[in-house]
């Protein structure tokens, strides 16, 4: 995935690589393949018009990139910024009406305030 990323020219195929490194990559590697696909979506996003039919793809890789940062935040102790990441890339979510992404994002809120012990916050996540 390395090899074709680098010989690679084309921004959708760029995204569509730096999200599988994301989640596959080393502990130490992932970080920063996340945050080349987040720059590349913002870049793409800022470029274009808001009715361009690529619009969809970026904004899901981008909120998939969001929620990474999340993730990181949550397993580094740093919980209101987990939520700040988790809560944008729900709001991205919900806008492409993309279902897997929302019940990844209401799952990862849920379970930070299970974790925090607000089990009544943690199930009104759960159950959305």
């Amino acid at each position: 995935m390395r090899q074709a990323l680098k010989r690679s020219t084309n921004d959708t195929t760029n995204c569509n690589i730096l999200n599988k490194l994301a989640e596959t990559a080393s502990d130490e590697d992932w970080p920063s393949y996340n945050a080349e696909l987040q720059t590349i979506c913002e870049k793409w996003i800022n470029q274009h018009p808001s009715n361009h039919p690529l619009k969809p793809f970026y904004l899901r890789h981008l909120a998939a990139a969001l929620n990474n940062v999340g993730f990181l935040a949550d397993n580094q102790g740093d919980i209101p910024k987990a939520l700040d990441f988790y809560f944008q890339s729900l709001k991205i979510q919900e806008e492409i009406k993309d279902k897997q992404g929302i019940a990844t994002s209401l799952n990862n809120i849920g379970l930070i305030y299970n974790n925090q012990g607000n089990i009544p916050k943690a199930l009104d996540f759960y159950f959305r």
